[in-house]
């Protein structure tokens, strides 16, 4: 039995449908993120488990019961926003304790619980600091300690790291999943960001239109998109038809109308290199229109034949001897074509 299952669940706005007989288990202690563009449904299918929205139509199961008429503080679901909603006026140590005095838990017990999340959230020294004396990561962590202190049976994170600058935001997704995985806390998580999901996740749920459109681990849902949608979210696929491929050199007998091609799986090479690769590829030749700098990554531009490519490869200062103007060699392995679902979303 899955630790939760959602269960044909249906949410209209007016004459909207945000969320479309949505299906999900998520087990014991699994990290399953939703990932979508905004207006997806991603974050109200969250308010629906946690009881902060109401559906029209299905189930939300808990451990084998049925919590959807239950009130927020009595699903034993925990919840994490954006915003980090610390009480201001209140220590680290009094947000933390917080919903334990709700509870009406013993003096005695609420100290032991704080100082273990103290611990798991690595704030020892901040117990007695107030919100604003915290860095924004600090201030997020705070928060995440608060909900866990009650011991949820699912924890609901509403992409809590997209107020956070780029590094804190990167040192804090490592944070947060080992603290995930030390507590075996199962956890659903909302973002929009594609780094984000593969890296955190042991499951993602690609969701658009109130639907999931594609799941899996990060790796498959990376490398084996199924429709032009994921292809275009999740990466930086170049999409091509039957016929642009048949602008390449090579035995075309893919089948398929459509195919999703990532940028690091094509090659360049100068005309006159010598290739020994053996791997069976298409070729063609084509120009360098653009060249960029990503850090660790150079993105080219190339026409071939006016059809406009994106290839990444491994910026090697001043080793790849290829420049913007230049004609150049391509190569596309064929087995790095995967084939895309026709008319999918």
């Amino acid at each position: 039995m899955s630790r939760l299952s959602i269960q044909n669940v249906t949410k209209y706005f007016g004459a909207d449908t945000v969320l479309d007989h949505l299906n999900l288990d998520v087990e014991k202690g699994e990290f399953v993120t939703l990932l979508g563009p905004s207006g997806c449904g991603k974050s109200t299918l969250l308010r629906c488990i946690a009881g902060l929205a109401v559906m029209e139509e299905g189930a939300i199961m808990l451990e084998g019961r049925d919590i959807s008429a239950d009130l927020p503080k009595d699903r034993g679901v925990g919840m994490v926003f954006q915003s980090y909603e610390l009480f201001p006026n209140m220590t680290v140590y009094d947000n933390i304790a917080f919903g334990l005095k709700m509870h009406k838990m013993p003096k005695d017990a609420i100290r032991k619980r704080v100082d273990e999340m103290i611990q798991v959230i690595d704030l020892p020294n901040k117990m007695n600091a107030y919100p604003h004396e915290l860095s924004g990561g600090q201030q997020q962590r705070v928060a995440l300690a608060r909900s866990m202190a009650n011991q949820p049976k699912v924890m609901l994170m509403d992409e809590p790291l997209s107020a956070l600058d780029a590094k804190i935001r990167r040192n804090l997704r490592v944070e947060l999943r080992n603290i995930q995985k030390k507590l075996g806390m199962t956890t659903i998580f909302v973002t929009h960001d594609q780094e984000e999901a593969l890296t955190m996740s042991d499951r993602v749920c690609v969701m658009y239109k109130g639907k999931i459109v594609q799941m899996g681990t990060p790796e498959e849902i990376y490398t084996n998109p199924k429709t032009e949608f994921v292809a275009r979210f999740i990466g930086n696929y170049n999409i091509l038809s039957i016929e642009e491929l048949r602008l390449w050199n090579g035995d075309i007998r893919l089948a398929g109308k459509q195919f999703a091609v990532r940028p690091e799986s094509m090659r360049l090479y100068p005309l006159l290199e010598t290739i020994e690769d053996l791997i069976p590829c298409f070729e063609a030749e084509c120009m360098i229109t653009e060249a960029t700098v990503l850090g660790n990554i150079m993105r080219y531009v190339v026409d071939l034949k006016g059809l406009k490519l994106t290839v990444d490869a491994l910026n090697i200062s001043g080793k790849s001897g290829l420049g913007i103007g230049m004609t150049v060699k391509l190569r596309l392995p064929i087995e790095e074509c995967k084939v895309l679902a026709d008319g999918g979303v």
